[in-house]
């Protein structure tokens, strides 16, 4: 993918959509989470959905930020053909066309379009962005003994990556020792072959006796 504008502003939307941004689907289920946690025993816990959004923000911003390093780095990248950019640009805007097209998360974005609901989607985003450009203005860095820090997320995403690098096993198949069974099988056939058709015939007797008295 080459540098045109156009790319990064459709890549910004999905990123944005994930802190809330007002019109898009993340807004729509912020709206219905906040009502859920609002109608909840955890109601007194809502304002973590609002640090939740402006720590999203920051990570998005991140994540955007070190794309746009990446590609600086690998200038010389071939131009994506159209047949993986028209799709692509479609899954990036299915955040602010499905609240349209989606019945109950219509209904939530429409509830979230007054002026004060859009300012409190709005408003943490705009102070994470404020706190991005800070940090790029000030040229701050990673503590060192920050980097040092054990980090639970890639320890996990390690281990889930050698587990999923693990070779297969091989199939098992259920071993069965047919000649010992058939060893077992032959004393019994030969201790139950001589009374077997004389046990029947009482059996059935005795059945059709008890069904003729009954």
């Amino acid at each position: 993918m080459n540098e045109r504008p156009v790319h990064w502003l459709l890549m910004i939307v999905p990123a944005l959509a994930l802190a809330g941004l007002p019109l898009t689907s993340g807004a729509a289920v912020k709206a219905l989470l906040k009502e859920g946690v609002d109608a909840s025993a955890v109601a007194d816990w809502l304002p973590l959905l609002t640090a939740g959004s402006v720590g999203t923000t920051l990570l998005v911003l991140r994540a955007l930020w070190l794309m746009r390093e990446s590609q600086q780095q690998n200038a010389s990248l071939p131009t994506a053909p159209a047949g993986q950019i028209i799709p692509w640009a479609l899954l990036c805007l299915m955040p602010v066309t499905l609240p349209w097209l989606w019945p109950p998360l219509r209904e939530a974005m429409l509830d979230s379009l007054p002026l004060y609901a859009i300012w409190a989607s709005l408003w943490p985003v705009l102070v994470a962005a404020a706190i991005a450009v800070l940090v790029m203005k000030m040229d701050w860095t990673i503590p060192p003994a920050l980097t040092r820090l054990p980090s639970p997320s890639l320890q996990a995403s390690l281990r889930l990556k050698r587990l999923l690098q693990r070779p297969p096993l091989p199939p098992t198949k259920p071993h069965v020792d047919s000649d010992r069974w058939r060893r077992y099988e032959r004393p019994w056939n030969r201790l139950w072959k001589p009374g077997t058709v004389a046990l029947s015939a009482w059996i059935i007797g005795v059945l059709l006796m008890l069904g003729w008295l009954g």
